[in-house]
């Protein structure tokens, strides 16, 4: 009989876990207000005038997001398909997990060690998130790893390394058009340069080659943005930001942001992990040790038993934040085993909310209005309690409250956290329609009102 091979179960767990968190109810939420930040002119909503070179150049990041999500507007012909938009960003994100495992694999030589680290990084809240969502973040990932992956070639490698090293240098390039924060990983990127340089010294044909290819990508789109950078103070600022020039990077609650994303264990976890590989040398009793064949049999198998609900407690914790969607978290609390969230209010200051399960039924509120504008011969605009630049995307109805009439779209635990559902600022409003959720609860309620003048005038 053939033996098992513990590595190919391994690596199919690891596939399993990172596609059961990033397609199942995919199509479920509604955009989240970033989101049409990957569409071209944003739905048609901003700016149409514009060529397309000029609303590329004036978006705040580099363009790879926006070509990923023409892909399947191309194929669908709308904007308006969850599933479709998100579906090739969740597919890198996912890859992004797969090249991961190989970097880790790479530089360690070790395939447990590899599984480890995919997995918790596969299975954290904040990367499962932008995973299930169109958005850059997916890119970076994939393409940055995958430069480091090309990269760590260098380490062990003279022959074939210019093909490498040009490889590197084409996904680092396409990493940073989809969005600065691929300057993170140039630290890494020198040190295997560098590594490499002491061993076999840099030849100037591997230096040209490389920088062509890195130019070859990056210029066409970074020279002229940069002509136009210098005249958006928004996008200067956006810049400044990310790589730490301005007050507000000093200033950001990042543990706060991660809690969110990550309520129970996985701090702990990874503080205790840092910890001990800060303070412990390899032959330390750590995890690696306790569950290989150097521990002993009695020892091995209760520790195996206990990572393995460590592991499998992340993977349930992400799976019910933000693919089993009976509980809406953060508006709702949830509960994962034994401990129960807290309820997101407007106190709590968060600003993105992205990834959650969250479906108010925007595109068929914004059909009933259209309907009702068009059988009534109007032409009511609307207002709503929830985040005005997610209502702004789906509806064709100009958001205004001063018309001769109006339609108040109250929408029960919004993402806004403007929890005042019933609109109760509002008066002489009917009820027109509303919309469940499959349990039967009504998520939304559509009011129509009047102006104050159409109302005297009646």
């Amino acid at each position: 009989m053939k033996a098992v091979n513990p590595e190919k179960i391994l690596f199919i767990v690891l596939l399993l876990v990172t596609v059961l968190l990033r397609f199942p109810s995919l199509s479920y939420s509604d955009y989240i207000s970033d989101e049409p930040g990957t569409f071209f002119y944003r739905g048609g909503k901003k700016n149409p005038e514009m060529t397309i070179s000029q609303f590329i150049l004036t978006q705040r990041k580099g363009p790879l997001q926006l070509f990923v999500g023409y892909i399947p507007y191309s194929v669908v012909g709308d904007y308006r398909n969850e599933l479709a938009q998100r579906l090739p960003f969740a597919l890198f994100g996912a890859a992004a997990m797969v090249v991961f495992y190989f970097l880790i694999k790479k530089l360690t030589g070790n395939f447990y060690v590899a599984f480890v680290s995919a997995f918790l990084l596969g299975t954290n809240g904040l990367i499962v998130a932008y995973s299930r969502i169109a958005q850059y973040q997916n890119l970076n990932l994939f393409f940055s790893f995958a430069s480091l992956y090309f990269f760590a070639d260098l380490l062990d490698r003279k022959k074939n390394a210019l093909r490498s090293s040009v490889l590197g240098t084409a996904m680092f390039g396409l990493s940073f058009l989809a969005h600065w924060d691929a300057i993170y990983i140039l630290l890494p990127i020198l040190y295997f340069l560098v590594r490499f340089a002491k061993r076999h010294g840099l030849t100037m044909k591997f230096v040209v080659i490389n920088m062509f290819v890195g130019g070859l990508i990056v210029l066409p789109f970074l020279v002229p943005y940069i002509l136009t950078y210098l005249h958006l103070p928004a996008n200067a600022d956006y810049a400044e930001g990310i790589y730490g020039l301005a007050d507000k990077f000093k200033n950001r609650d990042e543990l706060k942001y991660f809690l969110v994303y990550n309520p129970f264990l996985t701090f702990w976890l990874y503080a205790v992990g840092t910890a001990i590989a800060l303070g412990a040398c390899r032959r330390s009793y750590a995890m690696y040790y306790l569950t290989t064949l150097r521990a002993q049999l009695w020892l091995r198998i209760p520790s195996a038993l206990f990572f393995i609900a460590i592991l499998g407690f992340l993977f349930t914790q992400s799976y019910l934040l933000f693919v089993d969607h009976k509980v809406e978290y953060p508006v709702e609390d949830e509960k994962v085993l034994f401990w129960e969230t807290d309820q997101m209010v407007q106190q709590d200051n968060i600003r993105h909310k992205t990834g959650f399960t969250h479906k108010r039924f925007w595109n068929q509120i914004n059909n009933f209005i259209n309907d009702q504008n068009s059988v009534n011969s109007e032409t009511c605009g609307y207002i709503t309690n929830e985040d005005k630049t997610l209502a702004k995307f789906y509806m064709d109805a100009d958001a205004n409250d001063t018309a001769q009439c109006f339609y108040a779209i109250s929408i029960k635990r919004p993402l806004s956290l403007a929890y005042d559902h019933k609109l109760s600022n509002i008066k002489n409003k009917s009820t027109v329609k509303t919309f469940e959720n499959a349990s039967g609860e009504v998520m939304v309620r559509i009011y129509k009102g009047y102006s104050e003048n159409q109302l005297e005038g009646q």
